[in-house]
Formats: structure tokens, sequence, C-alpha cells
């Protein structure tokens, strides 16, 4: 069987959408993810997101270019900023 080790997730606001209808493939898999944090979502909308990533127990580092130069993690504070800006989502244990 085939292993799932990557999903990308780009649907202009509804990434979390998407995320909480696939739990079996995350909890299964332990894929890292990539996915936006659409800018004009509200803070609370925005916190979901980031709260549902963190609750399966992933890091969060923000994703310029598909690069990360600066490895800035995400955190609830840095969260909501106003623009759009790309998740990587690591699985702890693959850190």
């Amino acid at each position: 069987m085939h292993k799932l080790t990557f999903i990308k997730i780009d649907t202009e606001g509804y990434d979390k959408e998407i995320i909480k209808a696939i739990p079996e493939i995350i909890t299964r898999h332990r894929p890292y993810i990539v996915t936006e944090c659409f800018g004009p979502l509200t803070k609370p909308e925005k916190l979901e997101l980031f709260d549902l990533l963190t609750d399966w127990k992933y890091s969060l580092y923000f994703l310029e270019d598909f690069s990360l130069k600066s490895k800035i993690k995400i955190e609830r504070k840095n969260a909501t900023v106003a623009h759009t800006y790309n998740i990587l989502a690591i699985p702890k244990e693959k850190e």
C-alpha cells in the first residue's frame, strides 16, 4: 500500500473545510500539508484553521514562495495577519 506524504490545498478560503472533511487521511498518513490562510477570512476563521491543525499535533510555519528561508513559526498571536499567506504544516513527530 502506498503512503500519502503530502497534501496541497488552495481553495480561496475554504481550506479548513477541506481539512475538516479528511480527518481519517490526516490521522492515518500524517502527511505534510501546505494550505492557504486566505486574507479576507475573519480573525475567528483564521484561528479555527490554526487550531484545527495544531490540535492534530502539527507545527505551522509561514511558507514563502515554497521556501522556508526564515522558518518563522506560526503562533496564535501571528496567525491572524491581514494578508493571504501559505502555511507549511509539519507533523510534530516528523520535525
